[in-house]
């Protein structure tokens, strides 16, 4: 209640900011980028049924798989997709078809035009084929960039021994210079290829890739459990599926898992997603990024602090900042640990918070660059995952 004024006039009185709280970003979703034959062009449309797909790109015979892997997305609990209608390379006109232009924003780079996707998934500009993996590789440094995930379809040559040519795919996908920067930590491949019910020929089946039904799941799994829980393991039924490509033996299963790829397999009348990795899992040394849902937490948590710090641009880069910054990520993440996010007994023992001047050189202050340093525990107590967070703030030159 404002307070009572004792005498008429013109009376200033300022109002404490406070802090300003950080709020989640969402966390799933998905941006599909594939061949139709009408709909707008290079220009993502959210949608949310499968219905409001076919008002704008037609129905399956406009655009065969990414009918069917809109449609598998929808069927397993994907909530918000981003679809983006590109033209299939032809000899009678200039395009660029998937790859796309990032000047122009065409192809997969029309999603300049959103804020944000979490997930990608491509489908081939020739139904049944496979994406090139030079478009998979400039898709992949691409998401690391905005903080995406992509989804990966395995080439139709693989078998289920086939863990020589997955290595043998992950090389050409991330050149070796590219290794430092670990952009396999933000790519998820799935196996094998799916059947699904045909919707053209009644009784028919047709051949398509896991990705849109595993991108549904995540969606699921995201607003049941969290993005922290592992999308996978006997509960994690793959919907709509009729049958897998290939039975795999537990030998299969586990080799293919070392190189970082997650299988389905089938459970009694099921199909489920048996694995959880990023590609990052095919380092022979490890990588803290190997999990698929630590990895996403991580995104979410960096999207969701920088986001929720863009008040300190206007601020100078000072202790009393240092502090407000501190206190509200503190509380951001100590939500989390209740939530179950993060591991430990005690808050100290799930997260730390580190932003003043041994965080930050003096560059970094005469520059007006806050950097912020977090901690997380989401494997195990006390065992820190460490996320470095850099902010422009007010120039404030001593």
């Amino acid at each position: 209640m404002p307070r009572e004024l004792p005498h008429p006039g013109l009376f200033i009185e300022e109002a404490s900011q406070g802090l300003h709280p950080i709020t989640g970003v969402p966390t799933s979703v998905t941006a599909f980028v594939g061949v139709a034959q009408v709909g707008p062009l290079y220009s993502p449309l959210s949608i949310t049924s499968l219905t409001e797909f076919e008002s704008h790109f037609g129905s399956v015979t406009s655009a065969p798989d990414l009918w069917c892997t809109v449609r598998a997305f929808f069927d397993n609990g994907g909530k918000q997709a981003l679809v983006v209608r590109v033209r299939a390379p032809s000899p009678h006109r200039r395009t660029t078809g998937l790859p796309g232009s990032r000047a122009r924003k065409t192809g997969l780079y029309a999603l300049e035009r959103v804020e944000r996707f979490n997930l990608l998934c491509l489908t081939p500009v020739t139904p049944g084929a496979d994406v090139p993996i030079a478009t998979y590789r400039n898709a992949l440094a691409y998401c690391q960039e905005r903080r995406a995930m992509l989804l990966i379809d395995p080439p139709a040559e693989w078998k289920p021994a086939s863990s020589t040519l997955v290595q043998g795919f992950v090389n050409h996908l991330i050149p070796s210079q590219d290794t430092l920067g670990r952009p396999a930590a933000n790519a998820m491949m799935y196996f094998p290829r799916i059947w699904v019910d045909d919707p053209v020929i009644t009784g028919a089946l047709r051949l398509i890739g896991p990705a849109g039904a595993v991108a549904g799941f995540i969606a699921r799994t995201d607003e049941t459990r969290g993005v922290w829980k592992a999308p996978a393991g006997t509960e994690a039924t793959v919907a709509g599926v009729s049958k897998l490509r290939f039975m795999m033996s537990d030998d299969d299963v586990a080799s293919l898992s070392s190189q970082g790829v997650n299988c389905l397999r089938p459970v009694l009348d099921r199909v489920v997603i048996w694995g959880a990795r990023t590609l990052d899992g095919h380092n022979e040394l490890g990588s803290e990024w190997k999990y698929l849902n630590v990895r996403r937490f991580a995104l979410f948590l960096e999207s969701s602090i920088r986001e929720g710090l863009t008040w300190v641009a206007l601020e100078p880069n000072e202790e009393p900042l240092w502090m407000k910054v501190r206190q509200v990520v503190e509380q951001f993440l100590h939500e989390q640990w209740k939530h179950g996010a993060l591991l430990g007994i005690k808050p100290d023992e799930a997260f730390f918070v580190k932003c003043d001047q041994t965080t930050m050189t003096q560059q970094d202050l005469e520059q007006g660059r806050l950097v912020c340093l977090i901690g997380i525990a989401p494997i195990r107590p006390a065992e820190f995952i460490i996320v470095r967070i850099v902010k422009e703030t007010a120039n404030y030159l001593p």
